[in-house]
């Protein structure tokens, strides 16, 4: 998944109850963040976010600051359109 891809978003989904593809908002910043990150559940109730820069490193966010991390929809499937020449 990169920039610019089309994405379809089920907005129904507001908590990450499976791994996967989430549109996510983190609501303990002084300015709300909202990103597209791949969440791994953690068997103790936290988080890894995951991004698919390999600029950045995963984000481990323990269960007692999970609230932190609002949901706004999963990411049922991706575009990554490319032009041919």
């Amino acid at each position: 998944m990169g920039s610019g891809d089309l994405l379809v978003v089920d907005s129904g989904v507001n908590h990450a109850d499976v791994s996967g593809i989430y549109i996510l908002r983190r609501n303990n910043t002084p300015e709300p963040e909202v990103m597209v990150k791949r969440v791994q559940l953690m068997r103790d109730g936290g988080l890894t976010i995951k991004s698919d820069n390999p600029v950045y490193e995963p984000e481990k966010v323990p269960h007692d600051e999970a609230h932190q991390v609002e949901v706004l929809g999963r990411v049922v499937w991706v575009w990554a359109g490319k032009k041919i020449y």
